[in-house]
């Protein structure tokens, strides 16, 4: 027998053997319904403590998840712990009802109430532990966000200069994204405008270097067609005519459809 049950068979002994019966019966039926009323309590309690560890389960697997994993349960999990956080206030409201509803017979309820209301302090300071979750996530996700941001920014910034025809400027931002983001999906582009940098300032050696890092290091990248045709340009401009062929045949036969396999047959034909 749990305390609400021993405590409502006191009552009723306790009034039954003092009372008329009609005040008996009255009072049998309000103990009743507050029997009901705690019984139900108790259970939604259960119940929450049984949402609150699942949380708790779930806090502990955020710690083990990859942050687009963790992204990906964020608003699940905020969700779930919304639903408790009102389920808590729900019982804490019925909690309160009870001890004006039922004033007569606080003392003899006073048991009962204040194991509930301990329980929902208990539950109170696991949410707000479970709570920090969020904001933890939040700061991890800003953080990712703001450095990823960063890089493009840097990167823009090299092309920006590249359009104002700034090739030394332009040249040492795209190297500084290189450095900063050496796995970033943007540094194949960026040796790619180094090279067009060092062409410009007629630094044809050093230009090959950049084309050539981009054609070896980054086979898959939609610059290596462009790469190639200018590594060509860069050799023709060093007076290695020959050389400039070799790779010019290179990029016709690994992109024969390409809009620069185009203009490498015209280079091609223009030096016989």
């Amino acid at each position: 027998m749990n305390k609400s049950a021993a405590l409502i068979v006191c009552i009723v002994l306790g009034l039954s053997a003092c009372a008329p019966q009609e005040q008996v019966t009255f009072l049998e039926r309000r103990i009743y319904s507050l029997s009901q009323k705690n019984q139900e309590l108790e259970k939604a309690v259960l119940e929450l403590k049984q949402q609150v560890q699942a949380l708790k389960k779930a806090q502990e697997q955020f710690g083990e998840s990859s942050l687009l994993e963790v992204r990906s349960r964020q608003a699940v999990f905020q969700n779930k712990l919304d639903e408790v956080n009102a389920e808590l206030l729900r019982i804490s409201g019925m909690i309160e009802e009870m001890k004006h509803t039922y004033s007569s017979d606080r003392e003899k309820n006073q048991e009962v109430v204040a194991a509930l209301q301990q329980d929902i302090v208990k539950l109170r300071q696991e949410l707000r532990l479970l709570g920090t979750v969020k904001e933890k996530q939040n700061k991890v996700a800003h953080k990712a966000k703001k450095t990823k941001k960063t890089g493009i920014d840097i990167y823009q910034k090299g092309l920006d200069f590249i359009k104002e025809k700034k090739f030394k400027e332009a040249r040492t931002t795209l190297e500084k994204y290189v450095k900063e983001f050496p796995k970033g999906a943007l540094v194949p582009n960026a040796h790619f405008w180094i090279g067009e940098c060092e062409y410009n300032l007629n630094r044809f050696e050093e230009a090959i270097l950049a084309y050539e890092k981009v054609i070896k290091d980054y086979p898959k990248s939609n610059k290596v067609p462009a790469a190639l045709l200018k590594e060509g340009m860069a050799f023709f401009k060093l007076g290695d005519p020959e050389s400039a062929k070799i790779i010019w045949k290179k990029l016709i036969k690994l992109y024969p459809k390409s809009s620069q396999a185009r203009l490498a047959k015209k280079q091609i034909e223009r030096l016989g």
